[in-house]
């Protein structure tokens, strides 16, 4: 199943930061500091030189895995895994290595997983992500290690990198990460459902879960704030609240809560849809693909989505005649054609106004 995100790819680039190339060679860091107070820049220049024991740097029996490799969603995605070995930490910490992976590899060292945690080469790591528009937030990162490191208690909790993001382009990436393993999260729970079902059920229902996904990433693109610095995680939020709606609604249809509509109620529900989305398309701008004040949505955008939308609500009614055929086409359609209709009026209705009507 493609599920990606694809609109914060622009966030691994420009938020994942990473170290310089490491040597192998087995050191350790003399001097420790036991001050309660730690001076960032000293500890950094302390630690300058350690370098991480050569056993760990060893990557021989997962070499042929690394070519591609992404060490930040290995180590989520290993993190999350209940299951997970030594040899998937091994896949991560040698992923790590060979992209040089400061972030990760400082994660590692100070949650001991997989390697023997060492608080003074989590530190070197999130030295060498220190730079004139990090230094703030690495500083508080490099802290709270030392923190730990000199407590003489065991940590209560992981260290985790997302605690510490202090701008839009980090935080955005966080945002990123924790939608990323809750969608896998969903994806396995459908997996999971549609093994439940006969061939012609299970091929209906993967033709849904597919075109929810496109609805979800077109939703979020095209209908969904665009202004200012924070776009991104707007952008993922709004993709993971359909992506979460489509997931209960298949959840409490399994456990027998069903759309229940009236032939009635669909008609008056398909006329209100039509006279929104004709709201929207007759309002007058400077062509279709100009922006909507103020949020860079535009018609065309919507235009998009709304034949998305169209195939998607085909979809539910496809699947539905063959799992549940009690329910009628109009039920489903009815349903969908609800939300479909708050969408529309909540870009319509939005404050500042999205749609200047004349």
């Amino acid at each position: 199943m493609k599920r990606i995100f694809l609109l914060a790819m622009a966030l691994l680039t420009a938020g994942v930061l990473v170290g310089h190339p490491l040597y192998a060679a087995d050191a350790s860091a003399p001097g420790d500091q036991t001050d309660d107070e730690v001076d960032v820049d000293k500890e950094c220049a302390r630690l300058a030189n350690l370098q991480a024991p050569a056993s760990d740097m060893r990557t021989t029996n997962v070499q042929n895995d690394l070519a591609g490799c992404n060490a930040e969603e290995l180590y989520y995605d290993t993190q999350s895994d209940s299951k997970a070995t030594q040899t998937d930490w091994n896949r991560v910490r040698a992923c790590s290595f060979a992209k040089n992976d400061s972030s990760v590899l400082m994660m590692l060292y100070a949650n001991g997983f997989g390697v023997k945690r060492n608080y003074d080469l989590a530190i070197r790591y999130a030295c060498r992500q220190r730079t004139p528009e990090s230094d703030f937030a690495v500083d508080v990162m490099i802290t709270d290690l030392f923190t730990r490191k000199t407590s003489g208690t065991e940590p209560t909790e992981q260290f985790e990198q997302c605690k510490f993001c202090a701008n839009n382009i980090s935080c955005g990436q966080c945002v990123y990460i924790e939608e990323s393993q809750k969608d896998k999260a969903r994806m396995r729970r459908l997996s999971e459902i549609g093994h439940r079902m006969d061939v012609g059920q299970k091929a209906a229902f993967d033709k849904l879960v597919q075109t929810a996904q496109d609805f979800a990433l077109s939703s979020s693109r095209n209908e969904t704030d665009q202004s200012g610095s924070s776009r991104a995680s707007y952008v993922i939020g709004a993709e993971a609240d359909v992506q979460k709606l489509f997931l209960k609604d298949v959840e409490q249809c399994e456990q027998g809560t069903l759309p229940d509509y009236t032939l009635v109620q669909f008609a008056a529900l398909d006329k209100q849809l039509n006279s929104s989305y004709q709201a929207i398309m007759h309002t007058r701008i400077e062509g279709e693909n100009k922006p909507l004040l103020p949020t860079g949505i535009t018609k065309s955008g919507i235009k998009e989505t709304q034949k998305i939308w169209l195939k998607f609500r085909d979809a539910w009614v496809d699947y539905g005649r063959l799992r549940y055929s009690q329910v009628p086409a109009y039920a489903w359609k009815a349903m969908l054609t609800e939300r479909r209709i708050k969408q529309l009026e909540d870009l319509r209705n939005s404050d500042p106004p999205v749609i200047n009507e004349e």
